[in-house]
C-alpha cells in the first residue's frame, strides 16, 4: 500500500505533467504525426509541498495540497503561489461553476471565486479530515 504522502508525491508529479502537456516529438529528425497528449513536458509549480489535488474553471487553474497551499495558473505553466489562508492541509478543490470550494483536515472548507481571494466557511464544528467535493449545478 502506498503511503499518503508517496501518493501526494506521485499525484503532484502526474499533476504538474498533466497540466503542460504538448505534442510532438522534439528529438525526432523526421516528420511525425502526434495527438495532443503524445508528449508531455515537466513543469514546475514553485513549491515543495505536497500537492493533492486540482480544479479548473475554464479560465484558472488551482491546485490545492500540504499546509494549505494554493497555487493559482491561467494556462497550467506559470504557477502563482497565494497567501496562505490557513496551515492545515487541503486535499480536495472542485469548481462549482460559481466558485471553487476547497477543503481539509480538520473540517477545513474554503470559498473562492476566482482562486485568489479566498474565505473560510464554519464547518459547524466538523473536525473530520474532508477529502473531496462535487456539485451538482447550482448545489
Amino acid at each position: 500500500m502506498v503511503g499518503l504522502k508517496r501518493f501526494a508525491q506521485l499525484f503532484a508529479a502526474t499533476i504538474a505533467v498533466l497540466l503542460a502537456g504538448s505534442c510532438g516529438d522534439d528529438e525526432s529528425t523526421s516528420p511525425t504525426v502526434s495527438q495532443p497528449g503524445d508528449v508531455w513536458t515537466l513543469r514546475p509549480t514553485g513549491t515543495s509541498s505536497y500537492l493533492f489535488d486540482v480544479a479548473f474553471s475554464g479560465s484558472q487553474y488551482v491546485i490545492v495540497g500540504e499546509k494549505g497551499v494554493i497555487l493559482t495558473s491561467l494556462d497550467g505553466i506559470t504557477w502563482t503561489t497565494q497567501p496562505p489562508v490557513t496551515a492545515n492541509d487541503l486535499f480536495g478543490v472542485h469548481w462549482s461553476e460559481t466558485q471553487f470550494v476547497a477543503v481539509g483536515d480538520k473540517g477545513t472548507i474554503l470559498l473562492s471565486p476566482d482562486g485568489v481571494a479566498w474565505d473560510k466557511v464554519d464547518s459547524a464544528g466538523t473536525s473530520v479530515w474532508l477529502y473531496g467535493v462535487a456539485s451538482s449545478g447550482e448545489r
